[in-house]
C-alpha cells in the first residue's frame, strides 16, 4: 500500500460495521456506507497514524473512501 492511501485504507477498515442494507424480494444487499459515522471515525483513526498522515485533506480523504467504498460494493454485489 502507498503511504498516501493509509488513511483512506485505515478510515475504510473502520467503516466495516457502519454498511447501508436494503432488502428487497430478490434479497439483501449492502448500497453504500453510513457517512454520519464519519464525525466520530474520522478523528479516532487520525490519532491512531503517525503525524504526518494525521493532516489527510478532507476532500481527498472522502475521495478516496468514495473509491473505496464502491470498488467494494461492485465486489461483494456481485455474488
Amino acid at each position: 500500500m502507498w503511504p498516501e492511501n493509509m488513511h483512506a485504507v485505515s478510515l475504510f477498515l473502520a467503516m466495516e460495521t457502519q454498511w447501508v442494507w436494503v432488502s428487497s424480494m430478490a434479497g439483501a444487499c449492502r448500497v453504500g456506507l453510513q457517512y454520519s459515522s464519519l464525525s466520530v471515525v474520522m478523528p479516532a483513526i487520525a490519532a491512531e497514524l503517525p503525524e504526518h498522515l494525521q493532516q489527510a485533506q478532507p476532500g481527498r480523504l472522502l475521495a478516496q473512501l468514495r473509491t473505496l467504498e464502491l470498488a467494494a460494493l461492485e465486489a461483494m454485489n456481485a455474488e
